[in-house]
């Protein structure tokens, strides 16, 4: 009996994901708050005020305060477009203002948001994203329609969730934003998986996982590893889903980002509990609970879905009165966040155990509460799951009327559910076929790209290899011309120098010469001045002659 019990943490992450960014840090102290509000009451600046108004918004979000964020976020807004009216021209103020109205109904969106009002919040960001298209933000058009698409997908409309996530990465690729490329390929990889299509969601996540930054992107990379990782939980490929969870919580206790512990620690042990190895899963979901401990918002889903899961793990192993202890504290916590998907698998697991303590009239009543409200939700397979635990409570009651009827309506809920899911595995197989294929192609592809980038290489290092060869042998030659420049630089210094001195010394042979012919005509003339000319003697000679 204790193995029909059945908590879907899925269902439950899905919501306590959205708030766990505020749980999982401190909350906004509340003086903080009261601060800003002081500030509103003597601030006497416009665009002070609609600053702080926004930042309100935040804080009280933080807070789980969704009504007055969304007050906040109004009043901001009806201010900024007062201050626009003033404006007669176009001024700096006037692009300040109109970018607050369009800010000021995002956060008015995000409160709805985190407050489950999916249809408010659609009407918000749609406002928003209207007046950023106007100013051309493509930064904001981005988010906006990140926004949107998350919002449908939450409403289970994947149509138009696909079709906003591929606006969003559309204008965050036309900027180059790798980041926010991956983390919106990341969020069309998680609708995809919802919808059951796995090759597509393998596909987007690592995509997702390509973008990602390794080394200042850690926080982005252990998120695409956990997210393939659920891809293989889903396609109960439990060893290739072990191995991606354990690749990410390393990285999670590296970042102490508790959020991603967490998740990677509930997944590990739900792939344990799939695979019936219960000690495992127990294991990684109590050090869930004892990472919970400290949540300051004891009423949050993520509580619900770990008390469920230790419910079910106790129940496998037939621990009846801790399996009742954490399925009461389970659908307790439902019942005050009036959750009516997580209290009808709550009443019929509780149901369930009763039945298996002997308790026949506690049970009834907790599986009368479960198939009430299944019917209300329209959910098949709890409608299945109660119509089933009816017939065990009135077998056990010797009642064969009612088991028989109760029994028919299972009969009749299984099949068509039955049907829904060979039709969809019947996709899925197609899908899957189809993805194989084309990994078989993209292989071959990528193989013969190896190879001939292994060609290239080779080439390119045969380049490398000629012209460093080359450059060696240059160098090798300028060294020895500049060698040989060098020496005939120190030859023709020496010849200089050489040819300087035979010129000194040729300048004074002929100075030393010109000294010597100097004395000699000098003696020469003295000579001639001592001694009697010649015609002076003919003369006398011709005198004698005569006489």
């Amino acid at each position: 009996m204790c193995k029909q019990i059945k908590y879907s943490f899925n269902i439950w992450l899905l919501f306590s994901l959205l708030f766990f960014n505020c749980i999982s840090q401190t909350t906004t102290p509340t003086n903080k708050i009261d601060s800003l509000f002081l500030v509103l009451k003597t601030e006497k600046s416009d665009t002070v005020k609609i600053k702080t108004l926004l930042s309100l918004n935040v804080d009280l979000r933080k807070a789980m305060e969704f009504k007055r964020a969304v007050s906040c976020a109004q009043q901001a807004k009806t201010l900024a477009q007062e201050c626009l009216k003033k404006q007669p021209t176009p001024t700096y103020l006037s692009k300040f203002f109109k970018s607050k109205v369009a800010h000021s109904s995002a956060q008015i969106g995000n409160a709805y948001f985190e407050s489950y009002d999916c249809e408010k919040a659609l009407y918000y960001y749609f406002d928003a994203l209207k007046l950023f298209e106007q100013h051309s933000d493509s930064i904001y058009i981005g988010h906006l329609n990140s926004f949107i698409g998350q919002t449908y997908k939450c409403l289970a409309d994947y149509t138009n969730s696909l079709k906003y996530f591929e606006a969003s990465l559309k204008a965050w690729r036309a900027i180059k934003n790798k980041e926010h490329v991956a983390n919106v390929l990341n969020s069309i990889g998680l609708v995809y998986n919802d919808m059951g299509n796995y090759p597509k969601a393998l596909e987007s996540h690592f995509l997702a996982l390509r973008n990602r930054d390794t080394v200042n992107g850690k926080f982005g990379y252990a998120t695409s590893l956990n997210n393939i990782g659920n891809v293989y939980k889903d396609k109960r490929d439990n060893t290739t889903a072990t191995g991606y969870f354990l690749r990410a919580l390393p990285i999670w206790e590296q970042l102490q980002n508790k959020k991603g512990i967490i998740a990677s620690v509930n997944n590990l042990g739900l792939v344990y509990q799939y695979e019936k190895d219960y000690d495992k899963a127990l294991k990684y979901f109590l050090r869930v609970l004892q990472l919970i401990q400290d949540n300051p918002n004891k009423k949050s889903s993520i509580f619900a879905g770990t008390y469920g899961n230790l419910a079910n793990i106790y129940g496998a192993k037939e621990n009846l009165s801790k399996s009742l202890y954490f399925g009461l504290k389970a659908m307790k916590l439902f019942e005050e966040t009036d959750d009516k998907a997580g209290l009808t698998i709550s009443y019929n697991s509780v149901a369930t155990i009763y039945e298996a303590q002997k308790k026949h009239s506690e049970a009834l009543n907790y599986c009368c509460k479960s198939l009430k409200i299944a019917k209300e939700i329209r959910s098949m397979d709890d409608i299945k799951s109660a119509e089933l635990t009816f017939c065990d409570i009135y077998e056990a009651l010797n009642e064969p009327k009612a088991t028989l009827e109760h029994y028919k309506q299972f009969i009749i809920y299984r099949d068509s559910i039955f049907n829904e899911e060979n039709t969809k595995k019947t996709v899925q197989a197609e899908m899957n076929y189809d993805f194989e294929k084309k990994e078989a192609v993209a292989k071959a592809e990528q193989d013969k790209k190896d190879v001939i980038a292994e060609e290239e290489k080779q080439k390119q290092k045969i380049i490398i290899a000629s012209v460093t060869a080359g450059l060696i042998l240059v160098l090798i030659l300028a060294i020895v011309i500049f060698r040989s420049l060098r020496q005939n630089q120190k030859k023709n210094k020496i010849i200089t120098e050489q040819k300087e001195i035979v010129e000194k010394q040729k300048e004074l042979v002929e100075e030393k010469q010109k000294e010597i012919l100097d004395s000699i005509y000098y003696a020469r003339r003295i000579q001639r001045a001592l001694i009697t000319p010649e015609t002076y003697i003919k003369k006398a000679l011709n005198k004698l002659i005569e006489n």
